[in-house]
């Protein structure tokens, strides 16, 4: 798996956007003492964080730490892909959460959009990434 490393020019958003202290794009900015964190207690099923890549990529895995904050990672999440960043396919994985997550993709999908969302509660923590990384074929 290769690490995909333009993370600068990669666009990210969440239907929680945070605070001004956890804001979506430090997730992506290669600072270990920042961290995308919701605003809101607990991640509620539906919630989401999304990446527009810079071009169509190929992805196939991907990371997720929470690091430092070791009960506030994403418990069980699915991921989407999509073209356009308005139409989802359905999820390509569903997985379960836990602080330094890695999820291998069962085949390498093709997208220019990924949306990681929350599927299932489980506690009342925030939601927290201090790291975020894409492995695969960048464009």
């Amino acid at each position: 798996q290769r690490q995909m490393c333009i993370r600068d020019r990669w666009q990210v958003t969440a239907d929680d956007a945070g605070t001004p202290e956890t804001l979506p794009a430090f997730a992506v900015d290669d600072d270990p003492a920042t961290a995308y964190g919701t605003e809101r207690n607990t991640p509620f099923p539906g919630m989401w964080f999304q990446i527009e890549l810079p071009a169509v990529s190929t992805i196939r895995a991907l990371t997720m730490d929470a690091t430092g904050h070791e009960e506030a990672f994403a418990p069980f999440f699915t991921i989407q892909t999509s073209s356009d960043g308005q139409t989802w396919d359905q999820p390509v994985v569903t997985a379960i959460g836990e602080v330094n997550a890695r999820v291998f993709l069962p085949e390498p999908v093709t997208t220019k959009y990924i949306r990681i969302t929350i599927n299932k509660k489980s506690g009342w923590q925030f939601w927290a990434i201090h790291n975020l990384e894409l492995y695969g074929i960048e464009r």
